[in-house]
Formats: C-alpha cells, sequence, structure tokens
C-alpha cells in the first residue's frame, strides 16, 4: 500500500521524487502491454538460442514461474494486503537503517549531517553492509531465516517441481549472498545434475542479499523516508520477483534431464557456537563485503574516468579521420594475413614498415605542435597509418596463436564502426569531430563521446522492448551497462544521481531501472562464483567454470523481464 503523504511532508521532497509518492492505478495500455509481452518473448527466444538442450526444454516450468513472476508483480503493485506486506518489511529496513546510523553517528560524528558535509558514500552506505551483514548472521543463527527460506522453498517446489535443494538455494539468495546461499544446501552441492548448479548460479546473479539492499534503499532514497519506503518496496519485490525469474530462464539455459529429488534440510554449517560468535561471524564478513564494495567502487570509478578521457580523446578526431583508421584497421588485417600466408616470416617486415611510417607521422605531428612547422601528413592520412600498423599488430598477434578466426571478429567490428561514421556523416560533414556530432544529435545532453553514452546506445535495443519510455532509453541502457561490465553498486549509485538530477522524462523508467539492476551479474561475479561454490564442492569446479557466462546472461535476462512485467503494469 502507498503511504498517505500530508501537505507538509510533500512541501519538504524535491519535486522530482513527488511522482515516485503518487498513487498508482492499473490502466489497460494495449500498447504498452502487447510491447512489454513482445520484449518478454524475445528475451526468452535469447534464452532458447543459448540452451544446452532445446528438446529437453519443460515448457510447463518455464509458463509456470513466468505466471509467478507476473502475480508477485501485480500483487505488489495493486493488492493492498500485499502492499502492506512489503511495506511493512520496507519499514523494517528503514528502521534498521536508524539502528545503523547510531552506531555509525558513534564512529563519525559530524560527518553524517549531509546539510553540512552532503551525501558521502563511505559513511552513509559502507556501515550499512557491516550491519547488516551481522544482524543476518544473527537471524540465522536463531533459526529465523532458516524457517522463511524452508516455506518459501516448500512452495516453489511444490508448485515448479523443482529438487529440494536447488529451490532451497534460490529461495536463500533472496536473503543472503550469491556465496552463503550454497551453503544452505552445501551437502547437496556435490551431487547436484548440471541443471540444479545452474539455477543455483543463475539465482545467485538475479537476487540481492539483504546487507545490499539495505544499501540500495539508502542510496535511491537520499535520506528521505519517504521515498526510501516506496524504493524499498520495489527492490524487495524485484528479489523475490527474481527466485522465479532465475528458474524461467536456467531451466530454457539448462533443461532438467534427470530424477530430481524434492526434499531437502537446509544445513546449519558456520552459524557460530553461540549468538556473540555468530554476529562476529558476520560483522567480519560484513567488513570484508564493505572494503571490496569500497575498494571496486574506487577502482571502477576510476577507471570509467580514465576510460572517458580516452574516448572523449579519439571523440576530437574528425569522421574521416576516424574512418580512415577502421577501414586501414580492416585492409591491415587482411595484407598481413596473406603476406604470412606466401612468404611466412617475410610478412613481419609488414608490420615493421607500417610501426616505423606511423613514428614518422607522430614527429611530423609533433614537430608541427612544438615549433611550428610545416606539416607533411595530413591528420588523415596520419590516422591511416596507425590503423594499418594496428591491424597488422592483431594479425600478427592472432596467427602467432594459431587464432586465425578471431581476426576476422575484429574486421568485422571495423567494418561495422566505419558504417558507423559514414552513417553520421550524413548527418553532418566528414570534416566535423565525433564530439560535435554526438552534441549536435544528442541536443547537447550529451557535450562529447564517453563510455556511459556508448553503453546507453548499445543496450538500447533491448530496453526499448521491455518497455522504457523511448527518451529514457539511452539512460536505462547505460545503467544496465555499467551494472554488467562493473557493477550493480555502480548502477545504483548512477540511479541515484539521475533521479536527484531529474533525468528522467516519466517516473516509470526510474522505477523500472530498479528492476534491470537487480542481481549480482556482472563479469566479476563469474569468478566470485566459480571461487565460491567451487570451494564447496572441488569436483563441480570445471560445471561452474563452463556456465559461468550462461549464469551472468540468465541474471541480466532473469532482470529484464522482471522491468517489463513491471512496466507493463504502469
Amino acid at each position: 500500500m502507498l503511504m498517505v503523504i500530508n501537505q507538509g511532508t510533500l512541501e519538504s521532497i524535491p519535486s522530482q521524487y513527488e511522482s515516485i509518492l503518487a498513487e498508482k492505478n492499473f490502466s489497460f495500455d494495449t500498447l504498452s502491454i502487447v510491447r512489454a509481452m513482445f520484449g518478454i518473448a524475445v528475451l526468452i527466444f535469447i534464452a532458447w538460442l543459448f540452451s544446452t538442450d532445446r528438446r529437453a526444454i519443460s515448457w510447463s516450468t518455464v509458463i509456470k514461474s513466468l505466471a509467478i513472476q507476473i502475480i508477485i508483480a501485480f500483487l505488489v503493485m495493486f493488492v493492498t494486503p500485499v502492499q502492506d506486506f512489503f511495506n511493512f518489511f520496507g519499514s523494517c529496513f528503514i528502521a534498521v537503517l536508524g539502528w545503523t546510523k547510531a552506531g555509525s553517528e558513534f564512529l563519525f560524528g559530524a560527518f553524517l549531517d549531509t546539510g553540512k558535509f552532503g551525501y558521502i558514500f563511505a559513511f552513509q552506505i559502507l556501515p550499512t553492509i557491516i550491519f547488516f551483514s551481522a544482524f543476518t548472521s544473527l537471524l540465522f543463527y536463531l533459526g529465523i531465516l532458516q524457517k522463511a527460506v524452508w516455506l518459501f522453498a516448500w512452495l516453489m517446489s511444490r508448485l515448479i517441481k523443482l529438487s529440494g535443494a536447488e529451490s532451497l538455494s534460490t529461495v536463500a539468495n533472496i536473503f543472503v549472498g550469491m556465496n552463503e546461499a550454497p551453503l544452505v544446501v552445501k551437502p547437496y552441492i556435490s551431487k547436484m545434475s548440471k541443471s540444479e548448479l545452474m539455477l543455483v548460479m543463475t539465482a545467485g546473479m538475479s537476487t540481492m542479499a539483504g546487507g545490499v539492499l539495505a544499501a540500495y534503499i539508502g542510496m535511491l532514497g537520499n535520506g528521505m523516508p519517504e521515498i526510501e519506503i516506496q524504493f524499498a518496496r520495489h527492490l524487495l519485490a524485484a528479489s523475490v520477483m527474481a527466485a522465479p525469474g532465475a528458474v524461467v530462464i536456467s531451466k530454457i539455459l539448462v533443461p532438467q534431464t534427470v530424477a530430481v529429488e524434492q526434499d531437502a534440510e537446509i544445513s546449519r554449517d558456520r552459524l557460530g557456537a553461540n549468538i556473540l560468535e555468530a554476529i562476529s561471524i558476520g560483522t567480519v564478513d560484513g567488513l570484508k563485503l564493505a572494503g571490496n564494495v569500497g575498494a571496486m567502487l574506487l577502482v571502477f570509478y576510476a577507471l570509467i574516468a580514465g576510460g572517458n578521457s580516452i574516448i572523449a580523446f579519439l571523440g576530437s578526431f574528425s569522421l574521416i579521420s576516424m574512418l580512415s583508421f577502421c577501414l586501414s584497421a580492416v585492409a591491415g588485417c587482411r595484407i598481413y594475413s596473406i603476406l604470412s600466408g606466401k612468404y611466412g616470416r617475410i610478412s613481419r617486415y609488414a608490420l615493421y614498415a607500417s610501426g616505423a611510417a606511423l613514428v614518422c607521422g607522430m614527429i611530423d605531428i609533433y614537430l608541427k605542435n612544438k615549433y611550428g612547422t610545416q606539416g607533411v601528413l595530413p591528420l588523415p592520412l596520419l590516422t591511416a597509418l596507425a590503423g594499418i600498423f594496428s591491424g597488422t599488430l592483431i594479425a600478427r598477434i592472432f596467427l602467432r596463436r594459431n587464432k586465425p578466426s578471431r581476426i576476422r571478429y575484429y574486421e568485422t567490428g571495423f567494418g561495422a564502426l566505419s558504417l558507423l561514421f559514414v552513417s553520421l556523416a550524413l548527418f553532418h560533414s566528414f570534416g566535423d569531430s565525433i564530439n560535435a556530432t554526438v552534441s549536435s544529435l544528442t541536443d547537447g545532453r550529451h557535450t562529447e563521446l564517453s563510455m556511459q553514452l556508448i553503453l546507453g546506445y548499445v543496450f538500447s535495443p533491448v530496453i526499448w522492448l521491455i518497455g522504457v519510455a523511448i527518451q529514457d532509453v539511452p539512460l536505462v541502457g547505460q545503467l544496465l551497462g555499467q551494472k554488467i561490465i562493473l557493477t550493480e553498486f555502480v548502477g545504483y549509485n548512477e540511479l541515484s544521481n539521475m533521479i536527484s538530477a531529474n533525468l528522467f522524462t516519466e517516473t516509470k523508467s526510474a522505477i523500472m531501472a530498479t528492476y534491470v539492476l537487480c542481481g549480482f551479474a556482472n563479469f566479476a561475479s563469474v569468478g566470485i562464483e566459480i571461487g565460491g561454490i567451487g570451494s564447496i564442492a572441488p569436483n563441480q569446479r570445471a560445471t561452474l567454470s563452463i556456465f559461468g557466462m550462461r549464469a551472468l546472461l540468465g541474471g541480466t535476462l532473469s532482470a529484464l523481464i522482471s522491468a517489463a512485467i513491471v512496466g507493463m503494469m504502469m
């Protein structure tokens, strides 16, 4: 149920947040529903393309799981008792955030005063992760979380006919992290089938642990309890929906082909000998997680800044110069490949010659800029030399490794970029820089080429499919790209910044983005899952390695399906 907000409360809330508090009524929008259903069908088709055994897919399991996702979304959006239930748990999270603040104030004092020092991530969010980890460990020691996990898992195993072990692990991911959830069924991991193991991995990528969930609530709420409760409801719903969503995708990617055991008991390993030890274990684990999150954010944001500097520099070149580079790179790959096939080692002289010519060109540019000499080589010719050198270098590297097929990937990529630059030149002249073209095409919203802009447009097609407003598609696409390539923490932090800056044209887009970002589906998590689950069951390490990227795909598709379902109802 949406909160009743009095006039005094509304006056204290910035205008960009008011629409988030507005009551939503279901409106039968045929176009929105058809578009979302088509998007869901496309996402399921993508999973089908990557299936290990398409004939063995149990479509009844897939349809039942998808129906559960849709029902959960409908209940959360429109049924008052269910809304009250989620709002109650959201309020509990907000209350516990208040407890965390008490401990933080003891350590950091006035630094928590956002009016004086602003919003400091390290002081506002990281302590939340530490406390929630300790609190979760305490609840597990007391047996409270086990009962909730068992109840939900029992329902899932009966409704969808999953094995008891995979049901327990999938539901446990709603409450704890992707490395802790498999510990709930530790005795069964080594004997799991490939399909069960795939679901364990996909669920880990799809859902959110309680500690980081609380952190996301704090980030998106920006210190406003009314807004925090609204986002808490959506984040909780996203994590709960992700459990059946993981089943939908994982049972397509790796279908169950063997009989499974529907009964399983929850393991009580690693809970501690007493309450104090359980709290200590949770605190230490939370400290490690908070340290990892802080360190990763520091490194990733620094990499984003460095990457954007390089990309913006490349964007300062004219379209004709970049077209010259791409076409020359394709030519360099092709020339070296031909020479290598006919003349063997003599082909390396092509690399040396192109490198020497590039060095001469760079010296010419340096002298022109430093001493004002008359330049000999025009910039398009210099970029052509750089392209030839790059192409020959790429071909040499992969031919020496006996991987000629990789060269074709680069040739295709450079060819696609060439078509892109030609297309951009249709709107502007070949003499314009890429940055100037970007600024013109985006009406000044972006002044130069950046990693965020590229990611936004790369993922735009799938974001449009799930029903995001066309004006907001690049923004949500950018968030999805940052989640996959970096981490969901970067994505949620950027989402918070976007909402604060009032960048979304529709509130619906911001709400859908919270579902798109749900889960740990990023490249770093692939290694974390392989290492974490592999340490529990070393005999499954090879299977985990094979399924790592499929689990990443599964977690991403699961979140997108949840977003499409919610968007269909808004």
